[in-house]
């Protein structure tokens, strides 16, 4: 058979299954000369690599990039006929649009309360807005969270403590492309779109509606492209206003491509509406300097005193408070609000009238700060870190007592056994008993815990009762070895805290240094804290006296 590249000999004819008999690179081979040989007319060629380049295809399927957040035109359509049956009225998507987009101008307070549980923290956020009492019922936008997280135990509730429900992923949809319209309206003046602002606002749906964030440079996202989109689109003159709602709507667009809004629909009932919701959260722990005592910390049992909390939401509201409150047996021993305080200091460098208050520390269990008009786009330093303290006596005292058991026990052994005439004539089952009665108050003070707690034991207090449990061991373990006559005593003739023995004298001393030590820590705490407590102060209470 003849062909535009001449005649085909019978071996090239028979090219094609000799080499797919062979390797993996020669089937590759194959099929770049796959168009060429079905180029030639032969029908069974054309079959045969049409069944393969189709199974190809199946086999490599899942190599191909997916994403979740792809909106197919189905979905679009839909979300437009929504749009057309909803009720909603201009003003509330107004108020929408703003409680979104400027969350300040209608939030006059917010409080945000942190509450310990075993490993998690318990967050209660209360919300005050300021609405509108012409509408019988108000969107607003109660939290920003970013596309693909989750909030555990989210309970949304009213001033009364009734439930409220948000907005479903349907009714946010329609809310968020409903209030989109409403601003392009507004910025051309007319109930009529151009084409090319049509084309960017069916583009910007499809940004607001995808449920995952795109993990690519912002430059090459679709959520840039879809915001030039809209800033190129060109305005009537005779709108003067047009510029502004344009604006909005970018903001809009740029927001909700990033995040997605937790929305409720509450009654109006007066000027204010309080609105509160709860949820659970990891705390974010202040990172230890070194990685073997952090790891040291988690082994012994020590949970953190110290605690990262963030305080971005003071941005959103006019006035702020945040809580954090730890169980009765802590006080706020250690405050750390610097980058606050530095963002603060150059606004009023600027002319700005931004201030914060800190409760001072006089010996309370709780955190708290208040700000006012903290507006700023720099959230990132927007925290404060907390540290709380055991109120005496706490771990390190019963560690200080087991500890000076221990000694006491140990340098009575000692010197029973070193004045006694021999180690046989010592009563080996009252020395038994006496010796592991610190080690058994040690072991079991430190695998005590408090249920529900976040913070319980220090790094001190573990580390003692685990050097009192070792002294006692070793103390038995001394006993039972000079009983059996492994060890001898030295003479009599060095005396050092009535032990005449080297091995009961080093034991003895390290027993008192440990006594010691311990005590030493737990009085200075105890000093600290009576020191809180006698701090002067404001405070109207009644004062108590010991």
């Amino acid at each position: 058979m003849r062909t535009m590249f001449g005649r085909c000999s019978p071996a090239f004819l028979c090219f094609w299954p000799i080499v797919v008999t062979f390797s993996f690179w020669q089937t590759l081979l194959v099929c770049w000369y796959l168009p060429f040989l079905a180029a030639t007319g032969f029908t069974w060629l054309r079959v045969a690599g049409f069944l393969y380049a189709r199974k190809m295809r199946k086999s490599l399927s899942h190599f191909q990039p997916r994403h979740e957040g792809v909106v197919n035109a189905t979905s679009l359509r839909t979300l437009q006929t929504n749009i057309r049956t909803d009720q909603t009225s201009s003003s509330q998507l107004l108020q929408f649009a703003i409680s979104t987009l400027f969350p300040a101008s209608v939030r006059r307070q917010l409080t945000d309360e942190y509450t310990p549980n075993h490993r998690t923290l318990f967050k209660r956020v209360s919300i005050e807005f300021d609405v509108d009492q012409r509408n019988e019922r108000e969107f607003l936008a109660v939290s920003f969270p970013h596309k693909g997280t989750l909030q555990d135990d989210m309970v949304l509730r009213d001033a009364q403590g009734q439930r409220l429900s948000a907005l479903s992923y349907r009714e946010y949809r329609v809310l968020a492309a409903k209030t989109l319209r409403l601003l392009l309206n507004a910025a051309y003046g007319t109930r009529r779109l151009p084409p090319a602002a049509l084309h960017a606002e069916a583009l910007a749906l499809k940004e607001i509606v995808r449920f995952e964030r795109y993990e690519r440079h912002a430059s090459e996202t679709s959520s840039t492209k879809v915001l030039n989109a809209l800033r190129a689109l060109r305005l009537p003159y005779r709108n003067p206003a047009g510029p502004v709602y344009l604006g909005m709507a970018i903001d809009l667009v740029n927001k909700l491509s990033e995040r997605y809004v937790v929305v409720v629909a509450v009654p109006v009932t007066g000027k204010r509406v309080l609105v509160h919701f709860e949820r659970t959260e990891i705390p974010s722990f202040h990172r230890e300097k070194g990685r073997v005592k952090s790891l040291f910390r988690m082994m012994v049992g020590s949970r953190p005193v110290q605690l990262n909390v963030s305080a971005r939401n003071a941005v959103t509201c006019r006035s702020y408070h945040l809580y954090v409150r730890a169980p009765d047996y802590l006080y706020l021993g250690e405050v750390d609000t610097k980058p606050i305080e530095a963002l603060i200091s150059t606004w009023r460098q600027a002319g700005r009238d931004a201030f914060i208050r800190v409760r001072p520390r006089r010996g309370q269990s709780y955190f708290h700060l208040y700000g006012r008009l903290l507006k700023t786009s720099e959230t990132k330093n927007m925290g404060a870190t907390v540290k709380f303290f055991e109120v005496p006596p706490g771990s390190i005292g019963k560690s200080a007592i087991a500890a000076v058991a221990a000694c006491l026990v140990v340098l009575a052994v000692g010197a029973v056994v070193t004045w006694a005439p021999t180690v046989a004539d010592v009563d080996t089952q009252i020395v038994a008993f006496l010796l592991a009665v610190p080690g058994i108050a040690a072991a079991w003070l430190g695998l005590e815990s408090r249920q529900g707690a976040l913070f319980d034991g220090s790094l001190t207090a573990r580390l003692s009762l685990l050097a009192t449990f070792l002294i006692s061991l070793g103390a038995s373990t001394l006993m039972l070895l000079m009983h059996s006559g492994i060890l001898r005593m030295n003479p009599k003739h060095v005396l050092v805290l009535l032990e005449a023995d080297l091995a009961w004298t080093i034991l003895a001393l390290v027993s008192v240094a440990h006594a010691v030590y311990v005590c030493c820590v737990w009085w200075h705490r105890a000093r600290y804290y009576r020191m809180l407590m006698t701090k002067p102060g404001d405070n109207s209470a009644s004062m108590l006296s010991d």
